[in-house]
């Protein structure tokens, strides 16, 4: 078995590792801390959530809870009686262009404050944690193997300008980090500027982002299986049609992965 470093034990002494969210100093196992050295991208470790940079406490907030179903086409959270097959209320009735979405957990208390703290552009870092504990997500949902290449959701350049970053290929730096899965973030391009998702009613979202995507020039993701990437999914409508773009470019399929799922209707 693999051993800490001297070096690592030193470090721990001066600088004790805190959660990524609250502070809170963290003392990981020698077995969970050797398990991240040696690790290869893709890898488990015995408890898949030890050497991630959150605390129990925060981590157990931030997770979907074991005793809620939740919905295999969209990702959320639903009681078993509001489930309609593999779909919940939610959207049931809906047309979406995906084939499945995970999420970390839903978006609310603990892990909707990462979200809204990752968008800041010197909490990249946060961001890339949160990639990389979704990347795990990918894992235990057994999708390593049924993916070509990680694709984050884009945001016009103006926005990326006046942000000074881009959250969702950060993310996907993370999650390709923990499965070892390629990102790519020059497949997709948003082609205008569109209003705020979060303003509108669901109809209106989908008519907001209606071609608002569109394949860089000379990509070709023919028959790929694409793993859609962004912070936050609310209605769907984003991903659906950025999942349609790619699907009518000849992606054979595509699974949205988002760190927090809203409770918005499709």
């Amino acid at each position: 078995m693999p051993r800490t470093s001297i070096a690592t034990r030193l470090a721990r002494l001066v600088f004790p590792p805190v959660c990524s969210v609250c502070g809170t100093q963290t003392m990981p196992g020698e077995d969970a801390a050797a398990s991240q050295e040696s690790r290869s991208p893709g890898s488990r470790s015995t408890d898949p959530f030890a050497s991630h940079p959150f605390c129990a406490k925060c981590l157990d907030a931030m997770l979907h809870r074991s005793s809620i179903d939740v919905c295999r086409k969209c990702g959320a959270e639903s009681p078993a009686d509001n489930m309609f097959g593999d779909r919940c209320r939610l959207c049931f009735d809906s047309s979406l262009h995906f084939e499945r979405a995970i999420s970390v957990g839903s978006y609310h208390g603990v892990l909707q404050e990462v979200v809204i703290r990752m968008k800041q552009r010197q909490n990249e870092v946060l961001a890339y944690q949160a990639g990389q504990l979704l990347g795990l997500m990918v894992e235990i949902f057994d999708l390593s193997d049924s993916v070509d290449r990680i694709v984050p959701v884009p945001t016009h350049w103006t926005r990326r300008l006046k942000r000074g970053c881009h959250v969702a290929s950060v993310i996907s730096e993370g999650v390709s980090r923990q499965t070892g899965l390629r990102a790519s973030n020059r497949t997709l391009y948003s082609v205008r500027r569109t209003s705020k998702q979060g303003m509108l009613s669901g109809p209106k979202r989908r008519r907001n982002v209606r071609g608002a995507f569109a394949l860089r020039h000379r990509v070709s993701i023919e028959g790929e299986r694409i793993l859609l990437v962004d912070d936050v999914m609310t209605s769907g409508a984003t991903a659906s049609e950025a999942a349609w773009t790619m699907l009518k470019a000849g992606a054979s399929s595509v699974v949205v992965a988002v760190v927090a799922r809203g409770e918005g209707a499709s």
